[in-house]
């Protein structure tokens, strides 16, 4: 079985860890009262990529930079970012 890792994605001039895993999806749940099963829509591959950064940051034991209000800025300014992580998403859940 392999391991989850942490994605370190580049966005702008800084590099943001992303991690696809259980705890990202418990933390979807919390945000949006959802299950991650349901993402369906932009909104919510938006919401889960900003709960997948957080889980990246716990687990890294890196400081929690942007708040959401921080994420959808960002997301605003490089929305060709979300193509990068839907890609790197992807491929985690093709190797499980």
């Amino acid at each position: 079985m392999e391991r989850i890792h942490t994605h370190n994605i580049a966005i702008g001039e800084e590099k943001f860890p992303f991690r696809f895993s259980i705890i990202s999806y418990m933390k979807y749940f919390d945000l949006t009262g959802k299950e991650a099963t349901t993402i369906k829509t932009t909104e919510d591959a938006i919401n889960y990529f900003y709960c997948a950064y957080k889980s990246g940051c716990d687990y890294e034991k890196q400081e929690i930079k942007l708040q959401l209000e921080d994420w959808l800025n960002l997301v605003d300014d490089y929305p060709e970012c979300l193509e990068v992580i839907t890609k790197r998403f992807e491929s985690s859940v093709k190797k499980k």
